[in-house]
């Protein structure tokens, strides 16, 4: 799984599983022709309230992680919207 935006942003993988399970995350986007498959844009928060970015995809019953990374404050509204 290392590599990418991941590794580029510095997310560590305790992060990016909190921000998955956080009962603050949520679907913010959904591409359901994305060539790899039917896979959304999920928002989640790290422990220090840090936004995380991402995109993933169940496949046979697992989570797939596509990418992730940390959302660029001037591109966004509440972390959620494209501006």
């Amino acid at each position: 799984m290392p590599g990418g935006e991941m590794d580029e942003d510095e997310i560590p993988f305790k992060d990016l599983c909190a921000a998955i399970l956080s009962d603050e995350s949520e679907i913010i986007e959904d591409y359901p022709e994305d060539v790899r498959g039917h896979s959304h844009l999920v928002l989640g928060f790290t422990p220090s309230k840090e936004p995380i970015h991402v995109v993933c995809a169940v496949h046979e019953e697992e989570l797939v992680i596509i990418t992730t990374y940390r959302p660029i404050q001037g591109q966004w509204i509440n972390w959620r919207i494209r501006k």
